[in-house]
């Protein structure tokens, strides 16, 4: 029995497929080209790899949860080729087109382009013979797009802070409201807040 496991094991590991994209963020601004190509490049895989590419909106709730809705994007883009099959070691170039108006865009919109390894089928050797099993290990990249409008302005402002009871204690809560028509980044954001009696009180 131990002998039979430790082969399950042998046969269960994962082929592990390598390769790379870039860029993993791209800019359509107004009045430039509304395409763009991405590069997926093999590391050297020890097998072909099929590869699938497609867009899906990209929202984000105030929690600052992420989620994408792929049918939102279906007749926003065109993406040449969306799937294919990396060879070992090769390279292949996705041309992504939006096929929207950029001339009536009012607000930016924020975009993900998943390039995702598909499944695939090991070949192994069966230990009798009627069994034989293989699994894939299955990667993805998730890069982002903005299409951006003429004249982009993000406008953040800051809500009165609030003081929220959870589980660990008191929390002093902020909220952020981007009322402009273009994201905002931050890096490491900086708070300082200035009380009735002057003192200040610095977040980071």
């Amino acid at each position: 029995m131990r002998l039979l496991i430790v082969a399950l094991l042998l046969i269960m590991q994962p082929k592990v497929f390598t390769w790379s994209v870039s860029p993993l963020s791209h800019k359509i601004a107004y009045g430039e080209k509304t395409d763009f190509f991405f590069n997926i490049k093999s590391d050297g895989d020890p097998g072909a790899t099929p590869i699938e590419v497609f867009a899906a909106v990209r929202e984000v709730d105030e929690e600052g949860n992420e989620s994408y809705k792929e049918e939102a994007a279906e007749d926003e883009f065109f993406i040449y080729p969306s799937m294919f099959s990396l060879k070992p070691g090769g390279a292949q170039r996705v041309r992504v087109f939006w096929k929207g108006n950029i001339e009536q865009l009012k607000e930016e919109k924020a975009f993900r382009i998943l390039v995702n390894g598909m499944p695939v089928p090991v070949e192994t050797e069966s230990l009798t013979d009627s069994f034989a099993m293989g699994i894939g290990f299955l990667k993805s990249f998730v890069t982002s797009l903005y299409v951006v409008p003429k004249n982009p302005q993000p406008k953040v402002s800051i809500e009165v802070p609030l003081i929220e009871k959870q589980e660990e204690g008191e929390v002093l809560s902020f909220k952020f409201h981007n009322s402009g028509n273009a994201h905002k980044t931050f890096s490491r954001p900086f708070i300082t807040l200035t009380a009735e009696d002057g003192k200040t009180y610095e977040f980071d």
